[in-house]
């Protein structure tokens, strides 16, 4: 039985995340999907039954989700938007850029169960411009959001990488090599898989808790379903294209801004924040001037690295109020610590994405 299937629908969008990750022209074309034995026999060996909450973060169709038992809640990352398995809250996106957002924006979310069929001998372009191995990445988020799961990969580069071995804080309690062809055809005799189980410890070396009335080491599901909302919002305005900077002036020496959903969520904005931010767009320089708490929130946003000025920008404000009030230094100096550097620093995250 093959379970191979074309990637041909994918929207450009997710084509250009391939790409932006160091991705091949001919990596896009197959995906190997689990099948369902494998997937429910795997399951089996986990500790927990009746998981609360499961991830995938290569989805495909949901067999690694919906081999749970109950009635999880299910989330999902897949490159493909023709896939839309039923009941998964999914992010159609390239599973990296999750990784990251999540680790970002939302560092303590963790399912109960993440199991993962990891793409083999991929290499994925991180934001830093550094690239990582595709079952190294996996593996990382998801023994880091989650407090058991199964993973699927190449057997070579699992023990390459020393993932079929337990540590101080991961037990690898189960682990087997097996040969590729028994589950999907087409492939070559000699490749093999590896298959292991895993969980968690806590601080003292002991299994951490993973569902009932007493459980407190994983996000609920209405609390992990807000995070993922606000994951999948961040990503999608990011595949869009955003101006060079969050602050500008227009053509007419207008003010612009550009508040992106991570700086709100990553600084937990209040409405009254984002109500100033907002009232800028449009605004002359001089609207400034009697807006003292507004330009100290514009430095608090660029201090701490979320937030961009372009320097025309800045100058046009800081003439603004020299103007106002030439000879009352407290004026120009509210504006003094925005800095030119850090404005146009490329390594910000602004112009990482």
């Amino acid at each position: 039985m093959t379970t191979t299937e074309s990637r041909s629908s994918q929207s450009m969008e997710s084509l250009q995340e391939c790409l932006d990750t160091g991705h091949t022209s001919d990596v896009s074309l197959e995906q190997y999907f689990t099948p369902d034995s494998l997937a429910r026999e795997l399951m089996d060996k986990l500790p927990i039954r009746h998981p609360a909450t499961i991830f995938d973060p290569q989805c495909g169709e949901g067999a690694l989700l919906n081999c749970a038992p109950g009635w999880p809640a299910k989330y999902g990352i897949e490159l493909d938007d023709s896939k839309n398995p039923g009941g998964v809250q999914v992010i159609h996106a390239n599973c990296l850029r999750v990784f990251e957002a999540v680790t970002d924006v939302a560092p303590t979310l963790r399912f109960v169960v993440a199991n993962a069929n990891v793409p083999f001998g991929r290499r994925w372009k991180m934001r830093n411009g550094e690239s990582i191995d595709s079952t190294l990445a996996t593996w990382r988020f998801v023994t880091n959001h989650a407090n058991c799961g199964f993973l699927i990969g190449n057997a070579t580069t699992i023990e390459k990488l020393l993932i079929h071995e337990s540590t101080e804080k991961i037990d690898v309690f189960y682990y087997e090599r097996r040969q590729a062809f028994q589950y999907w055809d087409g492939l070559r005799p000699e490749l093999q898989i590896g298959v292991l189980c895993w969980k968690r410890r806590d601080a003292n070396g002991g299994p951490v808790a993973d569902s009932g009335p007493n459980a407190v080491s994983f996000t609920p599901p209405g609390a992990a379903s807000v995070t993922w909302i606000q994951i999948r919002s961040i990503i999608e305005e990011e595949k869009l294209t955003r101006p060079q900077f969050n602050i500008f002036l227009d053509h007419a020496g207008f003010l612009k801004t550009y508040l992106s959903q991570r700086s709100t969520f990553k600084l937990k904005l209040t409405p009254e924040q984002i109500g100033r931010l907002h009232r800028l767009n449009g605004c002359h320089p001089l609207g400034l001037t009697t807006e003292k708490e507004t330009r100290d929130l514009m430095k608090q946003l660029v201090s701490c690295g979320l937030y961009t000025l372009q320097p025309q920008a800045q100058e046009a404000i800081e003439r603004a109020l020299a103007d106002v009030n030439p000879f009352h230094s407290d004026q120009r100096l509210s504006l003094e610590h925005l800095g030119r550097e850090p404005s146009i620093q490329p390594q910000h995250w602004f112009r990482q994405w």
